[in-house]
C-alpha cells in the first residue's frame, strides 16, 4: 500500500528544545501532536535556576497539588523526563516519558491518562518506534523507525496503545471521518497534493474520503475536530494559498483563495481553536509574513497585522480567539497576542513560566503545554491563559 504521508506531522519545537537522539518530532498533516522538549534545554535552565536559587524560585510557577497515580500495574514509572505530550481529546492523554537520567532512545516509556491526567497507566509504544500521530482519544498511528529490516511499516493502536497491529487499506472510499477524529494526508499518486484520508477507529484500517477538497492540498490543519477539518494549499487554477474546509467530516467542503501578489513560495498555514475564529498566515515572495483573520467559519476575511514571526507551527487561538505567537527570545521565548484583529504586544499568562511549545487546543476543550522549568510535569489550561500544573508518575 502507499506510505502514510507522516512528513506533515509535528515538528521539533525549537532547535534549542530538541533531546539529544530525538532531534525531530515528525508532526502529523498539519497537526502537532508530539509537543517535544529536550534535556538539553531544560538542563540549561536548571543550570540557570541553581546558579541563582532566589531567581529560579521567583521564576518557577507556585507548587500546585499533584494528580493522584493509580493503576500503575504492573510496576510505577519514573518519570525523569517528560518526552513528548499528545492529546486524543480533553480527557485521553498520550505521554513519551523518560524514566532514565539521561534520555535516550532504549529509555522510552509511554504513560496514558484516561481521565484528563488524574490518573495515568503504562501503556505500549509500537516495536520500534514510537508514537506519530494521535487521531482520536484511542486511535494511534505509530511511527516506526527507518533502516534495519524488515523494512519499516506503520502500525495502528485503536485501544490507547494497550496493543499494536499493521495498518492496512480499506476496501473502497470513506464516506467521512468519524466523529471527534482527525483526518489524515496522503501524498496523492503522480502528484505533490495529498489526499485526505480517514482511519476507522474500530478496524483500524486507513481510506482515501469521496470527497475531496477542491484545492491541492498540502496538508491538514492543527485543529481540534469538533472545529472541522480544515486543509491548506493551492487553488487549482491560479495556483494562489487556499483554504478549504469541512464541518461534517468531509463530505462537503468550502474552499476560499487569498490573492497575493507574485509568486507563493509556500501554502497558508491556519490554526483555530473552535472553527469559526480562525487565522491564516502567508509567506509572500519578499519574505513578508501577510495575515488574514474570519470570525464567521470562513465566510468573509479580513486583513490583520503582519506576523511577528519567521514562519512555522509558532501560533494557537486561545478560548476568546485571540492569536497568540511565540518569538523565539532565549532563554525565555517572547509571546505576543492580537486581540480582535489588533496590533501584537506582549501577552501574559498565570501559572506557568518559560512555556516552551505552542499550546495544542484539544477536543472537549481546553489546552495542554509545558514548561521547560518543570520537566516532569505537564500543564493544562482551560482557556489558554490559565495554566494548573498536573504531574505524571515519579
Amino acid at each position: 500500500m502507499p506510505e502514510i504521508d507522516f512528513a506533515g506531522l509535528r515538528t521539533a519545537a525549537e532547535k534549542a528544545a530538541r533531546q539529544p537522539e530525538f532531534s525531530t518530532v515528525e508532526r502529523r498533516s498539519g497537526r502537532l501532536r508530539a509537543r517535544q522538549h529536550g534535556a538539553t534545554a531544560v538542563a540549561a535552565a536548571v543550570a540557570v535556576g541553581l546558579a541563582s536559587a532566589t531567581g529560579y524560585a521567583a521564576l518557577r510557577p507556585a507548587p500546585v497539588t499533584e494528580s493522584a497515580v493509580r493503576g500503575m500495574d504492573p510496576a510505577p514509572i519514573q518519570v525523569t523526563w517528560v518526552g513528548s505530550i499528545q492529546a486524543g481529546d480533553a480527557e485521553h492523554l498520550y505521554l513519551t516519558v523518560h524514566p532514565c537520567a539521561r534520555v535516550r532512545s532504549d529509555c522510552t516509556e509511554l504513560i496514558a491518562s484516561d481521565d484528563g491526567g488524574r490518573t495515568w497507566q503504562p501503556r505500549t509504544l509500537p516495536e520500534p518506534g514510537r508514537i506519530g500521530e494521535v487521531l482520536g482519544p484511542r486511535l494511534l498511528l505509530g511511527l516506526i523507525r527507518r533502516g534495519g529490516t524488515p523494512p519499516a511499516t506503520r502500525q495502528v493502536s485503536v485501544d490507547g496503545g494497550r496493543t499494536w497491529r499493521g495498518l492496512t487499506e480499506a476496501t473502497g472510499a470513506a464516506a467521512a471521518v468519524a466523529p471527534g477524529h482527525r483526518g489524515l494526508c496522503r501524498p496523492a499518486s503522480g502528484g505533490a497534493a495529498c489526499l485526505v484520508h480517514a482511519v476507522d477507529p474500530v478496524t483500524g484500517q486507513v481510506a482515501a474520503l469521496a470527497q475531496q477538497p477542491p484545492i491541492d492540498v498540502t496538508a491538514l490543519a492543527d485543529v481540534p475536530p469538533a472545529a472541522g477539518l480544515w486543509a491548506t494549499g493551492f487553488d487549482r487554477s491560479t495556483r494562489q494559498p487556499a483554504v478549504s474546509w469541512s464541518h461534517d467530516g468531509g463530505r462537503n467542503w468550502t474552499a476560499h483563495t487569498f490573492p497575493v501578489p507574485g509568486p507563493v513560495p509556500a501554502a497558508p498555514e491556519l490554526t483555530t481553536a473552535n472553527g469559526r475564529t480562525a487565522y491564516v498566515s502567508i509567506s509572500d515572495a519578499a519574505g513578508r509574513r501577510l495575515g488574514y483573520r474570519t470570525t464567521d467559519g470562513g465566510a468573509t476575511w479580513s486583513p490583520r497585522p503582519p506576523d511577528l514571526t519567521a514562519g512555522g507551527s509558532s501560533a494557537y487561538v486561545t478560548a476568546d480567539g485571540a492569536h497568540v505567537q511565540r518569538i523565539p527570545a532565549p532563554p525565555i521565548d517572547r509571546w505576543v497576542v492580537s486581540r480582535d484583529g489588533g496590533p501584537y504586544q506582549d501577552a501574559h499568562f498565570n501559572g506557568i513560566v518559560g512555556m516552551a511549545t505552542v499550546p495544542e487546543a484539544m477536543d472537549g476543550g481546553g489546552y495542554i503545554s509545558y514548561t521547560e522549568f518543570d520537566p516532569t510535569a505537564i500543564y493544562l489550561s482551560d482557556d489558554g491563559w490559565t495554566w494548573r500544573r498536573v504531574a505524571p508518575p515519579r
